[in-house]
This record gives structure tokens, C-alpha cells and sequence, in this order.
């Protein structure tokens, strides 16, 4: 069930998760150089306004880029490159943002986390996964030791994306 309510910066947020579990995916799903990222401590963003920041500490879990429907729509962007992290290394410095959930394409319950100032989509999340947060790459302030690792939901990619590279490729959802 989803229940509305009004969150301290005047949005509606939509709760449909409830709370989150936490885990360690790292290691688990792939192998340490597989992830698609550098080793790092950390990494901090925000949205395009500065009313909502957040960090991240640890090491990311994975980056990919993803072509589904929803995240191409919700960024306004030919596909969405993600930095996955764990939920318990997540957290808001500054501000809170509206929350969003549909039924994303994997029929898994997605949610979007974005500025009702100006509107940037900050971070996903679905309830297969509900221990991972994937942070828009767009809105972390220094992402030079991103590399994502694969392109997922290909089979959703516009025809004139290229994907000639080098990464991994799945149809739908990778691992």
C-alpha cells in the first residue's frame, strides 16, 4: 500500500518501502575488479539548487548504465548511468527530497529521489534491491573514478544509442 504524506520541505512523498535492509553486495555479485569502479573512500553531490546533498562513504557496490524506460524518462536522457551503493554508506547532508514509485520494468516497485526545487533526480532504489541506493553519476560533484562496468536493459536502448564499447551487455537486468 502506498500512503502520501507531507514531507517537512512541503513535497509529497509517497512511502512504499518502509524501512530498508542493509547489506554487502560488494564482492558478493562481482568480483572486486569486475564493479566498475576505483577504489575509494567516498564521494560526495547534490542537486543542481544546492537545497539537497548527501554522501556517500565506502566503496561503491557497482556502476552501470542503464537503458530502461524509467530511467531514461526520468532523466530526459537516451539512458542513465548509475554509482550503486549500500544503503547504510548513503545518507542527506542537506534538505530532504520528494519521493516517487511506479512499477518499473522488471516489474519490481521503484523509487526516485529528486529536489522539488529544481527538480534533478538524485538517487533510485526498487524493493528487489532495497539495500542499494543508485546515485544519478550527474549529480555527484567530482565523478571522475567512475567506470561503469555494463549496460543493462538493452533490449530498451534507443536505436541510435551506440554500444560498440567494451562493457558488458545484459538484455534486462544484470546481476
Amino acid at each position: 500500500m502506498i500512503i502520501g504524506f507531507l514531507g517537512s520541505q512541503g513535497c509529497v512523498v509517497k512511502n512504499y518501502l518502509g524501512g530498508f535492509v542493509v547489506g554487502n553486495l560488494a564482492g558478493d555479485i562481482l568480483g572486486e575488479s569486475e564493479r566498475g569502479v576505483d577504489k575509494m573512500s567516498g564521494f560526495v553531490g547534490g542537486c543542481d539548487c544546492g537545497n539537497i546533498r548527501y554522501e556517500a562513504s565506502g566503496e561503491p557496490v557497482r556502476t552501470q548504465i542503464c537503458h530502461c524506460d524509467d530511467c531514461r524518462r526520468s532523466g530526459g536522457s537516451a539512458f542513465a548511468t548509475n554509482v550503486f551503493v549500500n544503503a547504510e554508506d548513503f545518507r542527506l547532508i542537506k534538505g530532504e527530497p520528494c519521493e516517487y514509485f511506479w512499477n518499473a520494468n522488471s516489474g519490481n516497485r521503484r523509487g526516485r529521489a529528486f529536489c522539488r526545487d529544481c527538480g534533478s533526480s538524485l538517487y533510485v532504489w526498487n524493493e528487489a534491491r532495497p539495500h542499494l541506493r543508485g546515485i544519478r553519476i550527474g549529480t555527484i560533484d567530482d565523478a571522475s573514478f567512475v567506470k561503469p562496468w555494463a549496460h543493462v536493459w538493452v533490449s530498451r536502448a534507443l536505436p541510435s544509442t551506440n554500444l560498440s564499447d567494451e562493457l558488458e551487455k545484459f538484455e534486462e537486468q544484470g546481476p
